[in-house]
């Protein structure tokens, strides 16, 4: 069902969303009322898809999305600016593979991710105030070599228990003020050429259980201290 682009906060009271909604576009409506958005996603059991970017929330309550057990995308971001998540928003929504936060300037708890166990996709870009990610055991097999091109404010990243198998040498070029990665318990089995050379404040680099057979000389040409 299609609501985007409306630019009409009231959506909620002048529409009438079936119950065996699939894919749900509410993108660009000027929302405020999480109370109301949790009210409607109770009813959707069958949702699949939902378009959430483009509003005014402030924020999302515990649980926001764990009556929708079918849920695979959520996009919040792209608006939603500095809207407040707690640790628990996920709790329940386990199927979620997709989820975009882009330029939502939200702050990312330590645990928010925990509940996605079956996320492949997250999407952060944009959020330049960002310091802190935790996506340990978030089932990732690959990160994109711009994954964090927009958030340049990294301070920590742990990535652990994962199943990432390769860094593209791009990857973390963007974070500079880098100084806490955790990539262990992959599946990494070589570290190429100027991986890390832009990471001058990198202090902690933690590759422990990987399968690493080669580590090239360059890798870590430019940073100052690893342990």
């Amino acid at each position: 069902m299609d609501c985007a682009n409306l630019n009409n906060p009231d959506i909620f009271d002048r529409t009438i969303i079936p119950g065996d909604t699939q894919t749900l576009k509410l993108a660009n409506n000027r929302i405020t009322d999480e109370k109301q958005l949790e009210e409607t996603l109770v009813t959707l059991t069958s949702l699949r898809e939902l378009q959430l970017h483009g509003n005014e929330l402030a924020k999302l309550n515990e649980a926001t999305f764990a009556q929708n057990c079918n849920l695979e995308v959520i996009s919040l971001g792209h608006g939603n600016a500095g809207m407040k998540l707690p640790e628990t928003v996920f709790v329940g929504a386990s199927s979620v593979k997709i989820l975009d936060l882009g330029a939502a300037f939200t702050k990312i708890h330590p645990e928010l991710f925990s509940p996605l166990t079956n996320l492949e996709y997250l999407f952060l870009q944009f959020n330049e105030k960002l310091e802190y990610v935790d996506a340990s055991s978030a089932q990732i097999d690959s990160i994109s070599d711009n994954a964090f091109t927009s958030s340049t404010a990294l301070k920590q990243v742990l990535l652990r228990r994962n199943s990432i198998k390769t860094l593209e040498p791009e990857t973390f070029q963007a974070l500079e003020e880098l100084s806490w990665l955790d990539l262990g318990r992959n599946e990494l089995q070589i570290i190429m050429p100027g991986t890390f050379t832009a990471n001058t404040d990198l202090k902690i680099l933690d590759l422990d259980q990987n399968l690493i057979d080669t580590i090239c000389p360059t890798a870590f040409s430019g940073s100052q201290r690893k342990s």
